[in-house]
């Protein structure tokens, strides 16, 4: 009789480990003028903070010192020390890898009025590839199969968001309803607090939220 291997995916008992750099720029609009200063210059130049000083970083952002220890805690990094050390690794990472799968390292830069249409669509692309590996890297395998179970089981989807995250609903909405799967979104806030109430042991409440932190939403989850 033939033994059979059942397949896994490469490292599902590990820890993911999450980008900084990924990390840093998902944060940067929903920080203050002075920490996304400080998040725009790590993004633009990360090899000139991992081999810097703190006192170097604060003045090239015009911020004291203790905006950047603030700034490193914001993005969850317990020292500048360990910020540098990240940055370093994740930097030796990525060219160990550009160079080992020969595919090419992209850097996302910002667009200017004088980029052409080809240079402009290299970035946009570049930056694309990156937002997914370093999706990638930070997915936890056994949470993503705890909400397939849950999504799996449930009799009915409620979805709650605000502003630009409904885009993230709306698609969501065409997709699992076509695999027959009941959905409700609720668009009005008063009546989205009142609906939350309702739901039983067979619905599955999904709240979505760029930041995390949308008040309507984390209480309609609370």
């Amino acid at each position: 009789m033939k033994k059979t291997k059942k397949a896994s995916l490469p490292d599902e008992e590990a820890k993911p480990v999450e980008s900084i750099i990924a990390r840093i720029r998902w944060s940067r609009p929903y920080l203050n003028p002075a920490l996304r200063r400080i998040a725009e210059y790590v993004l633009k130049s990360p090899e000139l903070v991992k081999s810097g000083s703190i006192n170097e970083l604060a003045r090239a952002c015009e911020v004291s010192e203790s905006t950047i220890t603030r700034f490193v805690r914001t993005v969850n990094v317990s020292s500048f020390q360990q910020l540098k050390i990240k940055i370093a690794e994740e930097l030796s990472s990525k060219s160990s890898r550009s160079v080992g799968d020969g595919e090419p390292r992209f850097v996302y830069e910002d667009i200017t009025g004088s980029d052409d249409t080809a240079t402009i669509l290299s970035k946009i692309s570049g930056r694309y590839i990156e937002t997914v590996r370093d999706t990638l890297h930070a997915l936890n395998i056994s949470e993503i199969e705890r909400a397939v179970d849950a999504i799996q089981k449930c009799g009915m989807m409620a979805f709650f968001a605000l502003g630009s995250s409904t885009f993230a609903v709306e698609n969501a909405l065409m997709r699992f309803m076509r695999v027959g799967k009941q959905c409700q979104f609720f668009h009005d806030i008063s009546f989205r607090q009142m609906a939350a109430t309702v739901l039983n042991e067979r619905s599955l409440a999904i709240g979505i939220s760029n930041s995390g932190r949308t008040i309507t939403t984390t209480s309609a989850l609370k």
